[in-house]
């Protein structure tokens, strides 16, 4: 019989815990987190800004946890709010 033994965690910090999840944190996790901020009514670019500064995460890894789809629809927005113009093709991807 194989018996498995529960050992407790030691109390981590909060920079701790952020370094942990972040270590978790998958490209599809990271795009749900975004796309539950814009369905309460923040642009997709304003919640990229608040999920990195709310889980602390680093500018630096950004880019790696945001998906095509997701690229795309931060430049249609940006398209939309004029901040660019329209291209024939996606640059973003």
């Amino acid at each position: 019989m194989l018996e498995i033994f529960l050992i407790p965690n030691s109390k981590m910090s909060r920079k701790e815990e952020v370094e942990k999840e972040l270590n978790l944190l998958t490209k599809e996790k990271f795009s749900l987190m975004i796309e539950e901020k814009v369905e309460k009514g923040l642009t997709y670019i304003d919640a990229i800004v608040i999920l990195t500064q709310e889980n602390g995460i680093d500018s630096d890894k950004i880019k790696k946890l945001i998906t095509n789809s997701i690229k795309i629809k931060i430049e249609e927005e940006a398209i939309e709010l004029n901040y660019i113009k329209r291209q024939k093709e996606h640059k973003l991807i």
